[in-house]
């Protein structure tokens, strides 16, 4: 599931990157510039929301490696 989940996020990231490249060729940088920002915060939001759940099992994960190590 986890793999999945980052392979989906890569892919959203590289259709994402693609609209904001169309955009700024289209309409120039300075027009963009504070619209790409907002697209970005909302897919970082999104993508947060998403992986949620994985994201904090990771990271207990991490933290159950290093304990065992210790």
């Amino acid at each position: 599931m986890s793999i999945n989940s980052a392979v989906v996020q890569r892919a959203r990231l590289a259709v994402v990157q693609r609209a904001i490249l169309a955009v700024v060729q289209r309409d120039g940088w300075a027009v963009v510039q504070r619209a790409r920002l907002a697209v970005v915060q909302r897919a970082i939001l999104a993508v947060m929301q998403r992986n949620c759940s994985i994201v904090a099992q990771q990271a207990n994960w991490a933290v159950v490696q290093r304990a065992g190590s210790a």
